[in-house]
């Protein structure tokens, strides 16, 4: 029977489960049975294939330090000058942003996912 699994175990849409579309979270779901695993496949800038499902990294991404990418008045709305498209950003300019830490401090230091961290999974 085959078992199918998009954008990886546990990763709901709540604070401390596994950020989606991470390397742990597709290594949880092998773990868990699951023989085809899904993801959003975009490109940047610069033409590498990521496993991102949004076009823009806003929502997920944090600085560093944890922090959102864009602060935010009261009441304001992100506008598409603030985001940050994937499409329009190098791999290198990606990965210096965090992609764990948006679902709990033991997850902090996630880099974007990009297929060449995949092959290792993959039986050839």
């Amino acid at each position: 029977m085959r078992s199918i699994n998009r954008l990886g175990y546990d990763t709901h849409y709540e604070r401390g489960s596994m950020p989606q579309q991470s390397i742990i979270a597709y290594q949880a779901a092998i773990e868990h049975g699951f023989d085809i695993l899904l993801c959003d496949l975009q490109f940047t800038f610069d033409d590498v294939p990521v496993c991102f499902h949004d076009l823009d990294i806003n929502q997920i991404a944090r600085n560093a330090d944890g922090s959102e990418l864009v602060t935010l008045n009261n009441g304001e709305e992100l506008t598409d000058e603030m985001r940050t498209f994937v499409s329009e950003t190098s791999l290198e300019e990606l990965q210096q942003y965090d992609y764990g830490v948006y679902r709990g401090t033991k997850y902090a230091g996630i880099k974007i996912l990009h297929l060449r961290k995949c092959y290792p999974f993959v039986e050839m």
